[in-house]
C-alpha cells in the first residue's frame, strides 16, 4: 500500500477472521518461517501449523 502499510486479511471458507492494515507479518511456511515488512514482492505462501503473527504501530 501507498501509506507504508501492509493489507492483512486472513479468510477461510466460511468467514473473513481479519482484515487490518499492519506493519509486519510473520508465520511459518512449509518451507520456513516468513516474514513480510512493507513493499515486500507480493507473497502467496502455503501455511504449516503454528502461529501467525501481525503487528501494527
Amino acid at each position: 500500500m501507498a501509506n507504508g502499510k501492509i493489507a492483512f486479511e486472513i479468510v477461510t471458507p466460511e468467514k473473513r477472521l481479519v482484515s487490518a492494515e499492519v506493519d509486519e507479518v510473520t508465520g511459518p511456511g512449509l518451507r520456513g518461517e516468513f516474514g513480510i515488512l512493507p513493499q515486500h514482492t507480493p507473497y502467496l505462501v502455503e501455511l504449516d501449523v503454528g502461529v501467525l503473527s501481525y503487528r501494527k504501530g
